[in-house]
């Protein structure tokens, strides 16, 4: 059932996809950090909780007793699992992945992005421009992202198959998804790997087994996190484009803006970043006892870290409720902070102006999205199910079943 919008969330974790949730994420920030007792989750809300939990050294992104979900254990799956950096507390590949991604030239990256935007939307727009549009959003990021680490174009396809197979195990996941899970980490890893085998020196893949090397990170951790990016780029990205979309739907004078003023175009789109949160929340787990704000948090809780409600504190973004792609200096919490700030934050901006820029010039009219859409089934993840014209755009047959991170 399709929720109303005046009535509030049942709890901080569906807020996530409710349709409009800031109020409640309002009231939550009153008490900034609190228990909340029917999800049994410690809810941080505030800039400044937010800020602290996820800096905290003892606050972690697993349970210090399950570093792997246990159905993962010894599969495929959790073999990439536990060397990816999302899920790990290990810097060496962090910091190899942040040098891979800073040596993506600006122009370069740019040029990638909008000649894979018009391949793609040339390629889907032959068929229903209704689920080619959804297919778009979907495909573009894992495409630009592989062609960046030097996946040959032939193999892409099989890719964007495999990806949002794998990717369903980072979240709750049945049997069945678990075994399709480890399907795809087989295949995913042995195409990633032959790939590094022949990467060349200057692709993103050839780049990060180059720092990798320089800081003891094996060929596997390589691996993993390559399909990891993959992974983030095409759920995350997707998200921001939706996001975006319905955005430009809902205020079209940021469409004539866009056109007349194209390098405005990724200050809107950090601005929707900070005004739909993508990823709405992230996990972190307390390794030992901490006082976060005042507050103290026993070890081996878990705590709910609500990066959208901070996106809105008025502590640090004055008038938070407005859209505004001029405000100076916003305080931006959907990437995160810290050690698990997310890497990607350009590439995401990058592939969004791609999509948005082609499809202005010469996509359908984004005016006719549904305005007030309503939202995919997920823990963590903001996906709008776009609708055209009266039309659902079958985001769910392309889509992933389930978003997040455990």
């Amino acid at each position: 059932m399709r929720a109303s919008r005046s009535s509030a969330p049942a709890d901080p974790i569906v807020a996530a996809v409710h349709p409009d949730p800031h109020g409640y994420y309002a009231g939550l920030r009153e008490r900034s950090l609190h228990r909340d007792d029917p999800t049994g989750l410690w809810v941080a809300s505030s800039a400044a909780t937010v800020t602290a939990a996820l800096s905290h050294p003892a606050a972690r992104v697993r349970p210090p007793r399950e570093p792997v979900p246990e159905p993962l254990v010894g599969s495929p799956a959790g073999r990439l699992f536990e060397r990816l950096v999302r899920t790990t507390d290990g810097q060496s590949m962090k910091a190899s992945i942040v040098d891979a991604l800073d040596g993506c030239a600006g122009a370069s990256l740019h040029e990638r992005a909008d000649a894979w935007a018009a391949r793609l939307g040339a390629d889907r727009g032959r068929g229903d421009p209704a689920s080619s549009l959804v297919d778009l959003v979907f495909a573009l990021p894992v495409h630009v992202t592989a062609d960046l680490l030097g996946i040959p174009a032939a193999q892409q396809e099989r890719v964007i198959r495999c990806v949002p197979d794998f990717a369903r195990c980072l979240a709750p996941a049945g049997a069945v998804e678990r075994a399709a899970a480890n399907h795809a980490a087989e295949r995913l890893g042995s195409l990633v790997r032959a790939c590094l085998d022949s990467a060349p020196r200057g692709s993103l893949l050839g780049r990060l087994e180059s720092h990798a090397r320089g800081a003891g990170v094996d060929a596997d951790g390589v691996v993993a996190n390559a399909i990891g990016l993959l992974c983030q780029a095409r759920d995350a990205t997707a998200a921001l484009i939706a996001s975006t979309l319905v955005t430009l739907a809902r205020r079209p004078a940021l469409a004539g803006r866009i056109r007349r003023e194209p390098e405005a175009l990724a200050a809107i789109i950090e601005e929707v970043a900070r005004f739909e949160a993508p990823v709405q929340n992230t996990r972190r787990f307390l390794h030992q006892p901490v006082a976060l704000e005042g507050v103290n948090v026993p070890a081996g809780e878990c705590i709910l870290v609500l990066l959208a409600a901070a996106n809105r504190d008025p502590a640090v973004n004055p008038e938070p409720d407005v859209f505004d792609p001029d405000r100076g200096h916003p305080r931006l919490f959907t990437f995160g902070m810290g050690p698990h700030a997310c890497p990607g934050r350009r590439l995401a901006v990058v592939i969004t102006s791609a999509i948005v820029s082609r499809l202005l010039a010469r996509g359908p009219d984004l005016r006719r999205l549904e305005r007030q859409p309503r939202y995919r089934p997920s823990p963590n993840l903001r996906m709008p199910d776009l609708v055209w014209a009266g039309r659902d755009l079958e985001m769910r047959r392309v889509g992933p079943e389930r978003g997040g991170a455990r």
